[in-house]
């Protein structure tokens, strides 16, 4: 018999028990069951736009507090479904996620796309506790400009206001590599998205609102993560308003993921070792317990 035929059958046969003992060992693990609802309509009316949209990402438990994830792409672009690993990874962890699309420039302008947020939200509160969830206990997320749009529906009181929603039920914002101010650096991007006059720029970028919107309520816990490979305009835009919420004593966490980039600091959520994950579960754990 041929000496190497023969090793080969006997490593293919090891191999193949191996796999079997996998495939047994996993069974006997309770493995998280999701539920996934996608197109989603946020905005009920006839003349609703396609991009007002979510999707669900649901556990099996009963009463739990919801996050809604906002997508980056400097208002222009960008699209729910390319963030699944984020829905998943939290909906495993015990939290319902929603992620929207929303109206996107240069078609629309601001305030477009915070009032889809803000409808967005108002739905969550109606409907999510037909879905098992819990519509007092919402946590806003988002991504870059993402980051910007739940930063001004958390500090600018407006936007919910207009929707009939208390801005109470907000228990806790997560920013990834988020925008705290409109300047020239970002609508070189950002196109028609927001004004070219200076003062109405201040008006809606999130560092200069601080100080108003804690003379309206309490600032729900701030967490605020870049990347170490971020653009670096947005790595100086986290320690600003790092220091602003120091002044006025918000809470928050400031982290800054190694060995990550804009995009890859979001689209490695849910993977292997990945530390960022590992952050925003035991963040959100532990407001969820304090609540």
């Amino acid at each position: 018999m041929n000496t190497y035929q023969n090793d080969n059958y006997h490593e293919d046969i090891i191999v193949i028990w191996w796999f079997l003992w996998l495939i047994l060992l996993i069974g006997d693990i309770p493995m998280p069951e999701i539920r996934i609802l996608t197109d989603i309509p946020y905005n009920t009316a006839e003349d609703a736009h396609p991009r007002q949209v979510l999707d669900l990402y649901l556990p099996t438990s009963e009463n739990f507090p919801m996050v809604l994830y906002v997508h980056g792409g400097a208002w222009v672009g960008g699209d729910k479904n390319l963030y699944a690993n984020i829905g998943n990874t939290l909906a495993e962890a015990g939290y319902g996620v929603a992620i929207i699309n929303y109206r996107l420039s240069p078609e629309f302008t601001h305030p477009a796309h915070t009032q889809d947020g803000a409808m967005a939200v108002a739905w969550l509160v109606e409907h999510i506790a037909e879905y098992g969830g819990n519509s007092e206990a919402l946590f806003l997320t988002g991504h870059s400009a993402g980051g910007h749009m739940v930063s001004l529906l958390t500090l600018d009181p407006q936007y919910l206001e207009a929707v009939g929603v208390d801005s109470s039920i907000i228990k806790g914002v997560i920013s990834y590599s988020g925008l705290y101010w409109i300047d020239d650096w970002i609508m070189n991007w950002a196109k028609n998205a927001f004004s070219s006059d200076e003062t109405e720029r201040q008006i809606v970028s999130p560092i200069h609102l601080v100080e108003d919107a804690l003379e309206n309520s309490d600032i729900p816990p701030y967490l605020m993560i870049a990347s170490e490979n971020d653009y670096p305009e947005l790595l100086v835009e986290q320690a600003d308003m790092s220091a602003v919420f120091d002044k006025f004593e918000v809470e928050y966490d400031a982290q800054v993921i190694n060995e990550r980039d804009h995009f890859g600091l979001v689209t490695a959520i849910g993977t292997h070792n990945d530390p960022t994950t590992d952050i925003i579960i035991a963040w959100l754990n532990n407001l969820r317990k304090d609540d």
